[in-house]
């Protein structure tokens, strides 16, 4: 299994969630990964800014919560979540 989905699933389990040092310390493993494989998109090179930053934010919304913001409903919920969050 890939890395990146092992720390999903990691970030899934009960005992990891109620664990805050633990969970941060795969949020940021999988958020490490996740932007240094970046790269491995072909093409990346041609992306907008604001591809850059929905494809930054996914991943940051999927390391917060990856089963509330995976795929693209999961996106939109993280978004609502992030303007809430931007607009204290």
């Amino acid at each position: 299994m890939n890395r990146s989905l092992e720390i999903l699933e990691q970030l899934k389990d009960s005992e990891i969630k109620s664990n805050p040092n633990k969970r941060m310390e795969l949020m940021v493993q999988y958020l490490k990964r996740y932007i240094d494989t970046y790269e491995d998109q072909y093409g990346y090179q041609n992306y907008s800014d604001s591809t850059l930053i929905n494809d930054i934010l996914y991943g940051l919304g999927v390391a917060l919560n990856p089963e509330e913001h995976q795929f693209a409903s999961g996106f939109d919920t993280f978004k609502s979540k992030l303007i809430e969050h931007l607009n204290r």
